[in-house]
């Protein structure tokens, strides 16, 4: 399978495509401008930056996985190579199941089919084709029986099996182009199925963090206690486009609107105690200020993978709560130009000529991506925490972090 870029260079060549359009409706909150504070260091950066671009779009992304893998639900021809003393070759189709999680092979000329091979799909730790990593990479059996453009069609997944144990097959595809749509939309799969298993793996017992795995499709570190937020994730990059609910995300906005009269209750449901969303109620005479006020919010940024042809940051989040669970712990993973336009923007425009007093020191990741971009969104998502915790922020901005960020709901963490 191809390697991605470098992580450590933290590039993100992201461009918000047409289709992440802003949002409009003026009750909602959550898609403003960049505000009109005097922090002379930001303004000055965005005027010698850059827009964001990349030579693939988004939106082609979108739309290569939502075909491939509508196919690959209904199956898609392929042909497997049975290996053995000699090699056998079945006319078959591999096929997704609904959920996206299970990967098979079935003949596709037997009436009751018996898959030939399957397994899930967090469990694939690479594929490998010819052009990317060359014939040595396959069993001689398979390439020694195989023509030079039926070399161009091959592919061998590689999954971990039971006990550990990793196991493989091959087979051929219709042309170069399915080759590159299969490995690509299995790219997103595994990425996605691994988050889905890093939200019940204490229930499963699957392994989410093999540090062999190869970077394309590596997991993410997932303390015990940390769920993913996972649904914004799979919206952006296409996976959830044929799910159901996936119209209400018209015109490809990931992210609900957060709406000006659900602030209070919003986030009252995690302990704030908010007078409305701008001010926040004050303790009577007869209580003392606790010396830390809760919820405490505490929120990290040390990790990025690569999915969708893109860099995607690991925001990892705390709540320290006073009642029961006591502590919510998630992982929200996020392009670079989301956390600009779905955050950044709308807690500079909240802030106003406050931003400046409590965040303009701490300058914000620049647009690109360039090396050291992991360590500005940490310092700036710390001193975002800062503002929270000492409710200076008001609590439309702790609306606004907890939306973005996928907070778990508190309910059904309690039941």
């Amino acid at each position: 399978m191809p390697q991605p870029r470098p992580s450590n260079d933290d590039a993100e060549d992201s461009n918000c495509s047409d289709s992440e359009s802003e949002l409009g409706a003026e009750d909602e909150i959550g898609e403003t401008g960049s505000g009109s504070s005097g922090e002379d260091e930001e303004v000055e950066m965005d005027e010698e930056e850059e827009e964001e671009s990349t030579d693939v779009q988004p939106s082609q992304v979108h739309r290569m996985v939502d075909d491939c893998v509508q196919k690959a639900r209904k199956g898609c021809p392929c042909i497997f190579l049975r290996q053995g003393v000699h090699l056998r070759r079945i006319s078959s189709k591999y096929i997704v199941d609904d959920r996206l999680e299970e990967l098979s092979i079935l003949p596709s000329e037997a009436a009751a089919p018996v898959a030939l091979t399957q397994c899930p799909i967090a469990m694939i730790q690479d594929i490998f084709c010819v052009p990317a990593d060359g014939e040595a990479a396959f069993p001689a059996v398979v390439i020694s029986n195989l023509s030079p453009e039926e070399k161009d069609l091959l592919l061998m997944v590689v999954a971990q099996g039971k006990h550990r144990q990793s196991t493989s097959f091959c087979m051929l595809l219709d042309s170069p182009e399915d080759r590159e749509n299969f490995m690509e939309a299995m790219r997103l799969l595994c990425v996605a199925s691994r988050f889905s298993a890093a939200i019940d793996h204490r229930e499963h017992d699957v392994n989410v963090a093999e540090p062999h795995m190869p970077q394309a499709l590596c997991a993410i570190e997932v303390l015990p206690t940390q769920k993913v937020g996972i649904d914004f994730f799979m919206r952006c990059v296409g996976i959830k486009a044929m799910m159901p609910g996936a119209s209400q995300f018209k015109n490809g906005v990931p992210l609900l609107p957060l709406m000006q009269r659900e602030v209070v209750s919003y986030i009252s449901g995690y302990g704030y105690t908010p007078k409305d969303t701008e001010v926040w109620q004050a303790a009577s005479c007869s209580q003392s200020r606790p010396k830390v006020l809760r919820p405490k919010f505490q929120v990290n940024v040390r990790q990025h993978i690569e999915a969708a042809k893109h860099t995607w940051y690991i925001v990892e989040s705390s709540l320290l709560l006073d009642g029961p669970p006591h502590r919510l712990d998630w992982l929200a993973p996020r392009r670079l130009v989301h956390i600009r336009r779905y955050l950044y923007d709308p807690v500079k425009e909240t802030f106003g000529v406050e931003y400046k007093r409590h965040l303009g020191k701490i300058g914000f990741a620049r647009r690109m991506g360039p090396p050291g971009t992991t360590e500005r969104l940490r310092k700036w998502f710390s001193a975002l925490a800062s503002a929270i915790n000492s409710r200076k922020a008001p609590p439309l901005i702790v609306a606004l972090t907890l939306h973005f960020l996928e907070a778990p709901c508190l309910l059904a963490d309690i039941h």
